[in-house]
């Protein structure tokens, strides 16, 4: 699978998109974990690779499989969430390092083919941050 995929970063229409998909989430407030696969694309060669993702309050966990070590921990609390939308055949969203903090990777551009999990996951991300990152 080739990572040609162009991120918009119109930030109003993300934020207005995004406070769709947040405002018709049906998930609990006890509901703060999630794991499953998606698709992420790699920081280097930007290609598609199939990733376990396991997130817990702020911390995304990435690895292999859902047997493997991790590859990577993630603090949400330093990332702002966009969805992107329907590119060729996935359906994207990502985060971006908030723009006071230097910190890496700069972006995690995640995806499914199926647009049904992927607002799913995105809604699921949506309600943990704004759950544990409000004022």
């Amino acid at each position: 699978m080739n990572g040609n995929t162009s991120i918009d970063h119109s930030h109003s229409k993300l934020d207005t998109t995004a406070n769709k998909l947040l405002n018709s989430s049906n998930i609990s407030d006890s509901v703060r974990r999630k794991e499953g696969l998606l698709y992420k694309r790699s920081d280097h060669l930007k290609q598609w690779r199939k990733r376990y993702f396991s997130c817990e309050n702020n911390f995304l966990k990435i690895s292999h499989d859902s047997n493997g070590k991790n590859l990577r921990i993630i603090d949400l609390n330093n990332y702002v969430p966009s969805w992107q939308g329907k590119t060729k055949d996935k359906y994207v969203f990502y985060f971006k390092v908030r723009p006071e903090l230097k910190v890496k990777p700069k972006s995690i551009i995640l995806s499914s083919s199926d647009e049904g999990l992927a607002k799913d996951w995105f809604k699921f991300f949506l309600s943990v941050m704004v759950y544990y990152f409000s004022p």
